[in-house]
């Protein structure tokens, strides 16, 4: 009998392959920035399971799940990104916005404040940090959250 192949072996790339995965990553976002949602999350789920340690698959099936509306999904996609166990601060703040989103998306609004103050927390000084602020003033100013002041009390 012959020995099981991971799908990386049978594709020929090994996980020390780290060239050929970002080229993945890469096509991948392409397609989804032209729209086409489908190609893109093939790509993204077959990273996902190349490099279930890399968020890369996550966070990109993350964003076409909130682009297509599925906020469940998009939800657990981010909450998969942001327990990688490759994922530097960047990434994971970012995960932790996309996750803030979906939870809007829902209609969980203090949970997608706690997201986005979180995403603050790890990496306070970096542009994620900038958007996830700017998420929580735009739902105050929309009503789906208290004013500063209020939530400060």
């Amino acid at each position: 009998m012959a020995a099981k192949q991971s799908f990386a072996d049978l594709l020929g790339l090994k996980s020390s392959n780290a060239q050929a995965l970002q080229f993945l990553g890469e096509a991948a976002y392409l397609w989804m920035y032209v729209g086409q949602y489908d190609k893109a999350s093939k790509v993204f789920e077959a990273l996902s399971i190349l490099a279930p340690n890399d968020p890369v698959g996550y966070l990109g099936c993350a964003e076409i799940m909130l682009n297509q509306g599925k906020f469940k999904e998009s939800e657990k996609a981010a909450q998969q990104a942001s327990q990688a166990a490759n994922i530097a601060r960047g990434p994971l703040a970012f995960a932790h916005v996309l996750r803030g989103q979906a939870l809007m998306g829902q209609s969980k609004a203090k949970d997608a404040e706690k997201a986005w103050q979180k995403a603050c927390e790890i990496d306070p000084d970096g542009a994620t940090a900038a958007t996830a602020k700017a998420r929580i003033e735009i739902a105050r100013l929309c009503g789906k959250l208290p004013a500063a002041a209020a939530a400060a009390k």
